[in-house]
């Protein structure tokens, strides 16, 4: 689904550095909502600012979204109607903060498996550090790079 919607936006426009990310992510995030029959029970929020990516860094960035994202919904969801994801990106004096979190309590066992190891690769593939912390109002992963 990542993929497809870049090459979407890439046919409409003429590169990946003009992709306008909010859409995208939006898009992102709305069809994996769907797919998973969410969109009643969760909401998500998307907060961009000054951030422009190059092209090498949107694919697994996509990649990226789109595994947290089917992970919240898998792991932190399961019994709740008032889900919410936030994404928050911004340049912050040349490094580039993200934040993803829900408001979800993860099933027992779901943290370190297979999706959150994918996570990790990804993040090394942007060259991002990354910290993950979960309490009881939620989920947590802090990007920065």
């Amino acid at each position: 689904m990542s993929m497809s919607l870049i090459h979407q936006k890439l046919y409409k426009g003429n590169s990946l550095a003009k992709i306008n990310l909010k859409e995208y992510f939006n898009e992102l995030i709305f069809e994996i909502m769907e797919t998973y029959n969410q969109n009643e029970k969760v909401s998500y929020e998307i907060e961009i600012q000054n951030v422009e990516f190059s092209p090498e860094h949107i694919v697994p960035l996509g990649l990226l979204i789109n595994e947290l994202t089917t992970n919240s919904i898998k792991h932190a969801f399961i019994n709740s109607n008032d889900g919410l994801i936030s994404l928050k990106m911004q340049n912050k004096d040349g490094e580039i903060l993200m934040i993803y979190k829900d408001n979800g309590l993860w099933k027992e066992g779901s943290i370190g498996s297979f999706g959150t190891d994918l996570i990790d690769m990804l993040a090394e593939q942007i060259n991002a550090k990354k910290t993950f912390e979960t309490n009881e109002s939620g989920t947590v992963n802090h990007f920065s790079w």
